[in-house]
C-alpha cells in the first residue's frame, strides 16, 4: 500500500489551528465557485509544461506510475513546485508492516546468516527449549537453551497465535513466508529454500549489497587522485557462502586484482580480505555487485580454509577410525535392515570428532556424546539433532 500513496499535510505551526482566520472564509463553496478558473490555471501549467518541451525533470522512477509521473508530476516541478513523492519516503519509514517484516528479516539473519531453515527451527530459536542428557553416573541433566528475544519480539508480531497472543503460530507464519517471498525489504530478501526431510519446506534471508552511482563516482575520482599516496592496506569482509548462485567467475575476479592492483584472500567464517591501498579497495569494492559471490569464488580458486581451532580430546574414547570399525562389527551382527551404505556410513562418521563417543542404539542413526556431557544424534545423510527420546543414554524433555 505505501507504494501507492501520497501524503497531504497541512502544518499550521500554531498551538491553536482551530482558532486561525482566513480570507477565504468558505474554501468548499470558493472552490465550486471558481471551479473553471482553478481548472484553467492548473491546465495552464500543463500547456506551458508540452510546449518548452516536456523538459526532463531529474526524478526517481515512480514504476507502476510513470504515466502520471511524466504528465502530472514533472510539470509541477518544472513549475517550481514541490515534487509531491516526497511524502512517499516519510509514509515508508512510518509504515508499520514493513517495520516489523524488517525487524523479522534483521534477526533472522542476525541469527542464522544465509543458512536455510524450516519454520519450526526458526521458532525453536527464538523460544528457546530444553533436553534432558545422561551423565556418566546414570543420572538425568537437563540443559537449557535460551531463545533470541529480539527474534521472538518480531515473529510475534507478525505471527502471534491469535487464541494465545504470546506464543507464535507456525502456521501464520509459514503464510507470511509465501507472501514475502523474494520481496526486498532493507537490505534483506527472503528467498525459499529447497525441502528438508519430511518435505518441510525452508526458508532463507539473504543480505543485499548496494552500491549507489553516486558513491561509485566518488570512489573512483577518490582513487583516481589519491592512489599514489595512500599506503597500503587489508579490509577484513564479512560474507555469507550462498550455493547454486555465483555469477561472478575466476577471471573477472583476477581481472578486479589486476586492474585495480588489489588482493583477494578467503578466510574462515565466511569473510575474506582485500589488500591494496584504500582509494585502489574502493574502486575494488564498486566493481562487485555480491560479496558473497566473491567468496564464493575464492573458495572454489584457492580452496576452503581451515579454521585453527583447540580441541579437547578425552583419553578413555577411542579414535573415531576405532569406532568406526566398532560400529560396522555392531551392524553386522544384527539384520541387513541396520546395515548403512558405504556412502552413509562416512557422511554419518564426517561428523563425529575426536573426543567424542559414539553410541549405537537405532538402526538408521546413533547417539553420539561429546567431551562435555552433550548428548547429539547422527543420522544416515549426516545430519546433526538433539537425541531421541527413545535412546537409553538420553530422555528429550517433554
Amino acid at each position: 500500500m505505501p507504494s501507492r500513496v501520497l501524503a497531504g499535510r497541512i502544518e499550521p505551526n500554531v498551538e491553536r489551528p482551530e482558532e486561525r482566520t482566513f480570507e477565504i472564509l468558505d474554501l468548499r463553496d470558493h472552490v465550486l465557485q471558481d471551479r473553471i478558473n482553478l481548472m484553467r490555471a492548473g491546465m495552464t501549467i500543463l500547456q506551458a509544461y508540452f510546449i518548452a518541451g516536456r523538459p526532463p525533470q531529474n526524478v526517481k522512477p515512480y514504476g507502476r506510475f510513470e504515466q502520471w509521473s511524466k504528465e502530472i508530476r514533472e510539470p509541477m516541478i518544472w513549475a517550481g513546485l514541490t515534487d509531491p513523492c516526497q511524502t512517499r519516503e516519510s509514509i515508508i519509514a512510518t509504515d508499520p508492516e514493513r517495520d516489523a517484516a524488517l525487524a523479522v528479516f534483521d534477526n533472522w539473519h542476525r541469527a542464522f546468516s544465509m543458512r536455510a531453515i524450516t519454520i519450526q527451527e526458526l521458532i525453536k530459536a527464538a523460544v528457546g527449549y530444553e533436553y534432558q542428557v545422561a551423565g556418566d553416573d546414570g543420572a538425568l541433566k537437563t540443559c537449557q537453551v535460551a531463545g533470541d528475544d529480539d527474534l521472538k519480539t518480531g515473529l510475534l508480531e507478525v505471527a502471534a497465535d491469535l487464541k494465545h497472543p504470546n506464543e507464535i503460530s507456525a502456521r501464520r507464519l509459514a503464510w507470511w513466508c509465501r507472501n514475502r517471498i523474494g520481496r526486498v525489504i532493507g537490505d534483506f530478501k527472503l528467498l525459499r529454500g529447497e525441502k528438508a526431510a519430511g518435505g518441510f519446506m525452508t526458508w532463507q534471508v539473504a543480505q543485499i549489497i548496494r552500491v549507489e552511482a553516486a558513491a561509485l563516482e566518488t570512489n573512483h575520482k577518490a582513487a583516481d587522485t589519491e592512489a599514489d599516496t595512500k599506503p597500503v592496506i587489508e579490509k577484513e569482509i564479512r560474507s555469507v557462502l550462498r550455493k547454486g548462485e555465483k555469477q561472478m567467475d575466476i577471471a573477472e575476479l583476477s581481472a578486479i586484482e589486476t586492474e585495480e592492483e588489489v588482493v583477494f584472500k578467503l578466510k574462515p567464517g565466511g569473510k575474506f580480505t582485500i589488500k591494496g591501498t584504500d582509494p585502489a579497495i574502493a574502486k575494488a569494492l564498486a566493481r562487485i555487485t555480491s560479496r558473497d559471490e566473491v567468496a564464493a569464488v575464492l573458495r572454489e580458486r584457492d580452496g576452503e580454509v581451515e579454521p585453527i581451532v583447540e580441541r579437547e580430546i578425552a583419553t578413555a574414547v577411542p579414535s573415531v577410525e576405532v569406532q568406526k570399525q566398532n560400529y560396522i562389527a555392531w551392524y553386522q551382527q544384527r539384520s541387513t535392515y541396520y546395515h548403512p551404505t558405504e556412502k552413509e556410513l562416512e557422511l554419518m562418521f564426517s561428523k563425529v570428532e575426536e573426543g567424542d563417543e559414539s553410541l549405537p542404539d537405532f538402526a538408521r542413526s546413533f547417539t553420539v556424546r561429546k567431551p562435555n556431557g552433550l548428548l547429539i544424534q547422527i543420522d544416515r545423510k549426516g545430519r546433526v539433532s538433539p537425541p531421541s527420546p527413545y535412546t537409553p543414554h538420553a530422555v528429550k524433555a517433554k
